[in-house]
């Protein structure tokens, strides 16, 4: 029994020396040098360490009552080189390393008469050498300049991504790290989202109209309403200057729906039209204490084929927004809103229309 509980203790040790990591010489490095130099000598230099990374974390805090939302961007940061990072001028960038340099060679496309085809005959496609400039990967002066003297994080666009200088930084192998990049606080509509083809209750929905656009790489986001934790979304990204965010459910805001006519047809004496029509009562219950902004979604019914006509005859009519109606309206305290939804589909000639839905 001594013997197979010293086994488990060895075990679990090596895991804890995995997740701290190692410290292990991979390389050494000789540099030459000639004619007058100082006795010591600033030297730079770059390479890429295995086992450490970073995530963008994002907290957003909704307070419908002051159609305000407050913003908070962190980064958790995480390293196993078995080596303290003590002082380091730390870099963050929102653009993974990529050393493609080029694309590929195109496969060629070509057409053959039915009685002239020819067997397809196998492209070899040759690897295009993937080239690094180290000079090119370094940080650029500026950054460099900047990340020593800043005392807060501070972003910087770069071509082709976004970089955060936080300048001198401590990060201990083995401990991730979360620091804070930046806060703000965004004005934003409220309104509740309902979409009774999938259900009958509503989501809490904020409209961000934002000055200028923000580049928030893919993370994880946590959501909480009136300081309470709603859900998390761990492939949050937005890119944009104007977006939507959920807040998840509110049980006093539920849609109910009524099917009112699910029903084929066929009209004309000469020539045969294929009918469908449908016609939905959606009703909008507000138990809340006071007036509330709704919006009312429903799939747009898209024709696969010229000949399908599409007409809708709803009552109030609905807006039109990427395949998308929608009904946008103010529901006072204790009220019900009442939407007529009709939608007709003909075809013309024998075959029978497909309504999909």
């Amino acid at each position: 029994k001594i013997n197979a509980v010293a086994e488990r203790i060895s075990y679990y040790e090596r895991d804890l020396a995995a997740l701290g990591g190692k410290r292990q010489q991979l390389a050494e490095v000789i540099v030459a040098f000639s004619g007058n130099i100082p006795a010591t000598v600033d030297v730079e230099y770059s390479y890429y360490a295995y086992g450490c990374g970073w995530q963008p974390v994002y907290g957003f805090a909704a307070d419908p009552e002051k159609s305000s939302l407050d913003f908070r961007q962190q980064a958790y940061i995480w390293q196993n080189t078995g080596q303290d990072w003590n002082g380091a001028r730390v870099v963050l960038s929102t653009k993974a390393p990529d050393f493609r340099l080029a694309p590929g060679n195109l496969y060629p496309w070509t057409l053959y008469r039915e009685e002239e085809a020819k067997p397809n005959q196998a492209v070899k496609m040759q690897e295009s050498m993937m080239m690094f400039d180290e000079e090119m990967a370094a940080p650029a002066p500026a950054m460099r300049s900047m990340a020593k003297a800043a005392e807060q994080p501070v972003s910087m666009q770069r071509s082709s991504h976004l970089e955060w200088a936080l300048g001198p930084r401590v990060i201990p192998s083995g401990t991730p790290v979360t620091l804070t990049l930046q806060e703000d606080k965004w004005q934003a509509e409220f309104y509740y989202t309902l979409r009774p083809s999938l259900g009958t209750e509503s989501f809490v929905t904020a409209k961000v109209k934002l000055p200028k656009a923000v580049e928030l790489s893919n993370g994880r986001a946590v959501f909480t309403l009136d300081k309470r934790l709603c859900g998390t979304n761990n492939n949050f990204s937005a890119n944009s200057n104007e977006f939507e965010l959920y807040f998840g459910t509110d049980d006093r805001v539920t849609v109910e729906t009524l099917d009112l006519l699910k029903q084929r047809g066929k009209e004309g004496f000469f020539t045969t039209t294929n009918t469908f029509n449908w016609e939905w009562q959606f009703t909008v219950k507000n138990r809340r204490d006071r007036t509330i902004t709704i919006r009312l979604e429903d799939p747009m019914p898209q024709a696969a084929d010229s000949s399908i006509k599409i007409k809708n005859d709803s009552s109030p009519k609905p807006e039109k927004e990427k395949m998308t109606y929608f009904w946008k309206a103010d529901v006072k305290a204790g009220q019900d809103l009442v939407i007529t939804h009709k939608v007709h589909a003909s075809a013309s000639g024998e075959q029978r229309l497909i309504p999909g839905r």
